[in-house]
């Protein structure tokens, strides 16, 4: 009974994450941001999440990063001053200088990250 027990509840926090996982990529490939970054920072009051603040012509925004740059390079690339271009219905965040260099950053939530 115990063994079963344990399966049963492992099986049911497998599903919850992988929901959640989905959730949360659906709600990111919705949402569009773009706008010259003003901030950056670590939120220490949401666990070291890297954060950003960007304005545009609706106003001024701040926007939670951690899946850009969870296994990439993104959080070094971007800097104040920099224009970030993420149109809703893609995954796909473009950081573009003032220079016209950009790149291109593939949103991720593997909880591994690059060293």
């Amino acid at each position: 009974m115990k063994f079963r027990l344990i399966i049963f509840f492992t099986l049911i926090t497998c599903v919850y994450y992988s929901c959640h996982y989905d959730g949360l990529k659906n709600t990111e490939k919705k949402f569009a941001a773009y706008g010259i970054v003003l901030k950056k920072y670590c939120d220490d009051n949401n666990h070291g999440i890297t954060t950003i603040v960007y304005k545009n012509k609706d106003g001024v925004f701040e926007y939670d990063v951690e899946g850009w740059s969870r296994n990439s390079d993104f959080w070094e690339y971007l800097q104040i001053g920099d224009s970030i271009i993420k149109p809703a219905d893609t995954l796909v965040m473009r950081v573009k200088k003032n220079n016209g260099e950009f790149q291109d950053f593939q949103y991720n939530l593997n909880r591994k990250r690059k060293i």
